[in-house]
């Protein structure tokens, strides 16, 4: 059990280092729904630093909810390139569409948030806390490493869960959850990987090519299986691979293959 003693303790050590070392991010302090919505999704398993000039150019060309909601998926996924994860891209442009529909924006509740395509536990709770100010508690990876520390040993899931509601300050989330996250990124830094596990080269993964079809069709309307073929890099092409990849990206809905005349497209 920790005492509240010790919790006060922890929240003057973290609030107080916050207030000299706090990172200066674009949408830190925001309370914009929308906006903090878009960040967060880009910060999903990708660094600050890349996603600063991305948040900026996607906000210029999709400034609010209502504009991407309206927005075609091609346009979407279009501007994206150079994030990666474009399944993210996809949730996104889901969750504007079902905001729009269902609340006329985002709704402001933990459980309508959650209830969005693509919006989980984590999401919901960050832009709930950051926009509307609710009580709740937000744990990603620098927020675990650091509850961890806290309590002395490695925490199971359920278990970080319930430790960040209850060193959460009364009245102060956005704040704090936001120092947690910055402690984490910053002081408490996850250790680094081993150098001796090897891994498979990138440009054999099926998330390299997955990426490389989608940035083909970025820039053409329409293509046959052939063209897009002939557009993707030379090594360690193989025509199966990606006629199977495509097939699956169509399922996912990130395009949209016609077998009849064997033509692949970003969806409308």
């Amino acid at each position: 059990m920790t005492s509240a003693r010790e919790i006060a303790a922890f929240q003057r050590s973290v609030l107080g280092w916050y207030q000299i070392f706090k990172r200066d991010l674009p949408w830190t302090g925001d309370t914009d729904p929308y906006r903090i919505l878009v960040s967060e999704v880009m910060l999903q398993q990708t660094q600050a630093s890349r996603v600063i000039p991305k948040y900026h150019e996607f906000l210029a060309r999709f400034p609010t909810l209502e504009s991407l909601a309206a927005a075609s998926t091609a346009d979407v996924l279009r501007a994206w390139k150079g994030l990666g994860y474009n399944r993210r891209a996809l949730n996104l442009k889901r969750a504007a569409t079902a905001a729009r529909e269902a609340h006329g924006g985002l709704p402001r509740t933990v459980h309508d948030l959650e209830m969005l395509p693509g919006v989980g536990k984590y999401t919901s709770r960050a832009v709930a806390s950051f926009a509307f100010g609710v009580q709740v508690a937000v744990v990603d990876t620098n927020v675990r490493r650091v509850l961890s520390d806290f309590a002395g040993r490695r925490l199971a899931e359920k278990e970080t869960w319930e430790l960040a509601q209850q060193v959460l300050p009364k009245g102060r989330a956005a704040e704090w959850n936001q120092a947690l996250m910055d402690y984490g990124a910053l002081v408490r830094k996850a250790p680094r990987a081993r150098a001796a596990v090897k891994q498979e080269p990138f440009a054999t993964t099926n998330r390299f090519w997955r990426g490389r079809i989608l940035d083909v069709l970025r820039t053409k309307d329409r293509l046959t299986l052939n063209k897009l073929l002939e557009g993707l890099p030379i090594a360690n092409r193989d025509e199966q691979r990606v006629r199977g990849l495509v097939r699956a990206l169509h399922e996912e809905g990130l395009v949209h293959y016609d077998a009849a005349p064997d033509r692949v497209q970003l969806p409308g």
